[in-house]
C-alpha cells in the first residue's frame, strides 16, 4: 500500500502553509493531530498511521476537503 508515512505528511502539509496546533484549547482528538490551515482559521485532523502509513487516497482527500493549496513558486 503506498502513502505517507506521519513524517512525510507533517513535512507535506508544513510545505503547504499548515501548522500544528500545540495546545489545541482543551479538544481531545484521539484519533490524530490537530493542525491549522494557511488561512489561520481553519482546523484539520490528520488520521494516526495505521501499520506506520497513512493511505495515499486518504492524504489526497485530506488536501481537497480543505482545500489545502500548493505553495506558490517562489514561495
Amino acid at each position: 500500500m503506498s502513502g505517507y508515512t506521519l513524517s512525510q505528511l507533517r513535512a507535506e502539509l508544513e510545505r503547504r502553509g499548515c501548522r500544528q496546533h500545540h495546545n489545541p484549547g482543551g479538544i481531545v482528538v484521539p484519533i490524530g493531530e490537530v493542525w491549522i490551515h494557511p488561512n489561520g482559521v481553519t482546523y484539520i485532523i490528520i488520521p494516526r498511521p495505521v501499520d506506520g502509513i497513512i493511505p495515499e487516497a486518504v492524504v489526497q482527500d485530506l488536501l481537497e476537503e480543505h482545500d489545502i493549496p500548493e505553495p506558490k513558486p517562489g514561495n
